[in-house]
This record gives C-alpha cells, structure tokens and sequence, in this order.
C-alpha cells in the first residue's frame, strides 16, 4: 500500500502544479502548489480510510475523530497547507477564476485519492486492507514527514519551503 500511495502522491504533485497560474509577486506558485495538494492528498486518503474501515475492524472512534488526530500529529504541514490555500485563493480577485481554481485543486486531491483507494481496496479483502491501513496511519508510516523522507519523494525541500512560507506571513 505504502508503495502505490508513493506514487498516486507523485501524482498529487504534478496535479497541483499544473494547477499553479503564476509564479510572480503574489502568493501563488507552482511548488507550494504541488505541496498543498500532497498534503491535501493525504488528508483525503486517512479521511476516507478512517470512514470506510474503522467500524470494521472494530474500532470506536469517528472518522472525524481519526482524521483530526492526523490532522494534529501533522499540523506544521497541513497548517501550512490550509494556510496557503486561504491565501492563493483570496489573491485571486475575480470570484469564477476563484472558483474555477478552488474546484480544480480539490478535484485533483479528491481524484489522486480515490484512485489510491480504490486500487488498495482492490488488493485484498476489505478487512485486511483496513487492518493494514489503519496500521500504517497509527504508527505515523501516513505522517507527511515521514511518508515523503522513507519514499525518497522530490518534496521534501518543498514541504520546508511552504512551512516557512507560512511562518511568514
């Protein structure tokens, strides 16, 4: 699983960079772009692990309770990640261009991490994957931090970048 989700999160980084309109003055840029979404990516995937396979293999707590746990043991990056996308999204004057770009990078998150779900769930019966998921995600194997160092993805220097970004502002 680690392994697929290695490569649907490259995915998630091409998505958001396509994504990126300029690379001036303003807040927007291409790296920042592909970080969030990487970030955002992998919120979706725990989400929406947390949804489908807690109460099957018998655990108690929400998928909300879940979800905001990794959202806390992850908090510099995905601070940094809601907090750029506030700002991208605010720069943007014309409220169709807003939207157009909002609903872009949220269907590329949403897309790149269905892809990696479905493909997982595919891999074995839903108990087994869901025993397997909830392993990784419990022992920080999904942390951002670790995720992107362990599978060598070229984002590391960029996740650094956005979190001073955000530091800054």
């Amino acid at each position: 699983m680690k392994r697929y989700l290695s490569i649907v999160c490259l995915f998630a980084i091409a998505n958001g960079a396509a994504m990126a309109q300029s690379t001036g003055g303003g807040v927007a840029s291409k790296n920042r772009d592909s970080v969030a979404a990487f970030v955002a990516t992998q919120n979706f995937i725990v989400g929406r692990l947390g949804r489908d396979c807690l109460a099957e293999i018998g655990r108690s707590e929400t998928p909300l309770e879940f979800q905001t746990k990794w959202q806390k043991d992850n908090e510099t990056y995905y601070s940094a990640a809601t907090k750029y996308m506030e700002a991208r999204l605010a720069e943007i004057e014309d409220p169709a261009e807003r939207d157009a770009v909002e609903g872009s990078y949220y269907a590329s998150v949403q897309k790149t991490a269905e892809a990696a779900i479905r493909r997982q769930f595919s891999s074995g019966s839903k108990n087994d994957v869901c025993k397997y998921a909830m392993t990784l995600i419990d022992t920080g194997s999904m942390n951002i931090e670790e995720f992107a160092k362990v599978n060598k993805l070229p984002i590391v220097q960029d996740l650094e970048e956005l979190v001073a970004w955000s530091k800054s502002k």
